[in-house]
C-alpha cells in the first residue's frame, strides 16, 4: 500500500502508526477478499511486497499472517535489500523476489538500456534461493526490446536455478548467442556484451552524468569503448543479411549507444578543463 505515483504511503507521520495502519489495511483486504470468494484468507494466494519504505516498517516489527508470501525487493539497482530470516523461512507463506532489470526514480532510472549482468543476476538469484526464497520471482523488465537477454537469462535461472551458478554465468552470454547467431560469430559476440557489462558495472549509461572520473580512469574508460565500438562495427561485416536487424537491436546498438553517451558527457566535461 504505496501512495499516489508510487509515492510513499501516505497517513500518519509517526512510523509505529504508519505500521499499525498497514496491519490494519492488510486485515481489511484479508476481510474483502474471504467475503468475495467464499473461502478462509489462509487459504486464498497473497504476497506482500515490502518496497522502498515499506520494508522499513516491516523491520519495525509489523505483524504479517503467517500464509502470506514475502516478496523480497532488490534496491532498484540488482542487489536484493533482505532475505529471509531462519525464523521467516518457517511461514507457511514463504518467500521470494521483486527484481529489476529497468527503474524510473530516484536517485537516477535506467530505461534505456539493460545493462544488469547475468552475473550479478546469477549471485542475487542464486542466494535468494538458498534463503528459501522460491515461492514466486518477479522481474521487472520495463521496454521489453532492449532486455530480451537479460530477461531469458532471469527466466532460464528459474527454470533451472543450478543450471547458471554464478561461477558459470558469465558463459552465458556464448550460449545464449551460440543460439541466435551460430557457433562461428557467438565467442566475439559474447566477448563484446561481457565487456559492455563489465563497463556498465563500472557506471551504467544513464548515470554518466551524475558521475566523475579521475583523468585516468576517463581516459581508459574512452580508450575501451572506442576498442568495444570497433570491435561491434567489425563483427557486423560478418552478419549475414537475414540477421541483421536482430544483431542491431541485441548487440549494436546497446554498445554503440553506451559508447556515444559515455563520449558525450566525458568530453563534455573535459571541455571545462582547458582554458577559454
Amino acid at each position: 500500500m504505496r501512495g499516489v505515483h508510487d509515492g510513499g504511503m501516505p497517513g500518519p507521520k509517526d512510523p509505529d502508526e504508519k505500521v499499525k495502519l498497514l496491519e490494519n489495511i492488510i486485515a481489511d483486504q484479508r476481510g474483502i477478499l474471504q467475503t468475495n470468494f467464499k473461502r478462509p484468507a489462509e487459504m486464498l494466494p497473497q504476497i506482500f511486497v515490502p518496497y522502498k519504505e515499506v520494508l522499513s516498517l516491516y523491520r519495525r516489527g509489523m505483524q504479517l499472517p503467517d500464509d502470506i508470501t514475502i516478496i523480497w525487493p532488490d534496491e532498484n539497482f540488482g542487489y536484493i535489500r533482505q532475505l529471509s530470516t531462519p525464523a521467516e523461512q518457517q511461514r507457511s507463506g514463504g518467500s521470494g523476489v521483486y527484481y529489476h532489470l529497468s527503474y524510473l526514480g530516484g536517485p537516477h532510472d535506467y530505461t534505456w538500456l539493460a545493462s544488469t549482468a547475468p552475473s550479478l543476476i546469477a549471485y542475487e538469484m542464486t542466494k535468494a534461493y538458498q534463503f528459501g526464497a522460491n515461492r514466486l520471482w518477479v522481474v521487472n523488465v520495463g521496454d521489453i526490446k532492449p532486455a530480451e537477454l537479460e530477461t531469458q537469462f532471469f527466466l532460464d535461472l528459474a527454470w533451472e536455478i543450478n543450471a547458471w551458478t554464478p561461477e558459470k554465468a558469465q558463459q552465458y552470454v556464448l550460449h545464449w548467442a551460440t543460439q541466435h547467431f551460430g557457433k562461428t560469430l557467438a565467442p566475439e559476440m559474447a566477448a563484446i556484451k561481457n565487456e559492455y557489462y563489465r563497463l556498465a558495472q563500472e557506471a551504467k549509461p544513464e548515470f554518466m552524468r551524475m558521475l566523475t572520473f579521475v583523468p585516468a580512469a576517463r581516459a581508459a574508460r574512452l580508450a575501451a569503448y572506442t576498442k568495444l565500438y570497433q570491435r561491434t562495427a567489425a563483427l557486423k561485416k560478418q552478419i549475414p543479411v537475414n540477421q541483421l536487424n536482430a544483431f542491431f537491436e541485441l548487440i549494436e546498438y546497446p554498445v554503440k549507444g553506451a559508447a556515444l553517451i559515455n563520449q558525450k558527457i566525458i568530453y563534455a566535461q573535459l571541455s571545462y578543463e582547458f582554458p577559454a
